[in-house]
């Protein structure tokens, strides 16, 4: 009996750890500019993308279409676009402000 109890316990412990994991997904849009990836609001939240982006205004890949899902997971965002680009959003106070654009 303690045995059965004590796996009950573990699995109820479990799906409370698991419980606190929680991912949250969010329709967005994502702009880019010359140089970067345009903060996100999110939920309260500001996210931006650390430098340097993968890729910008300037070299974005032809599928790349600025609206698609957010997940939310923790100390990240990660953004995929309906062409299948990804993006990692980190915190906006994570983040450095960016060298002047050229």
């Amino acid at each position: 009996m303690e045995r059965w109890l004590a796996s009950v316990g573990a699995a109820v412990l479990a799906a409370s750890l698991l419980g606190a994991c929680t991912k949250s997904t969010y329709d967005v849009d994502v702009e880019l500019w010359h140089c970067g990836v345009s903060p996100l609001k999110v939920d309260g939240h500001t996210w931006e993308v650390r430098r340097p982006a993968p890729f910008d205004g300037t070299n974005a890949p032809p599928s790349f279409t600025g609206h698609g899902t957010a997940t939310v997971n923790d100390d990240k965002l990660v953004y995929v676009d309906d062409g299948g680009a990804r993006i990692v959003f980190r915190p906006g106070e994570d983040v450095p402000p960016p060298p002047p654009c050229g």
